[in-house]
C-alpha cells in the first residue's frame, strides 16, 4: 500500500495571525482558506483547525 498522501496541508503565520491552504499534489492545485486567524482573539477555533489537521493526517 502507498503512504503517499494526496494532499498536503500548509500554514503561514507571523505568531499572530494564521492562514491555511491545501496543495492538492496531483492536480498541483492549491486550495487556499481565506479566513484570517488570530492570537489570541481567535485560539479556540485555530486550535480547532489544527486539531482537524492533525486528525485527519493520522487516516491515511
Amino acid at each position: 500500500m502507498d503512504s503517499f498522501n494526496s494532499l498536503l496541508h500548509e500554514a503561514v503565520t507571523n505568531g499572530y495571525n494564521w492562514k491555511f491552504g491545501i496543495l492538492q499534489r496531483p492536480e498541483k492545485h492549491i486550495i487556499e482558506d481565506t479566513k484570517l486567524y488570530q492570537v489570541p482573539e481567535g485560539l479556540a477555533e485555530l486550535v480547532r483547525v489544527l486539531v482537524g489537521i492533525l486528525s485527519n493526517s493520522n487516516l491515511s
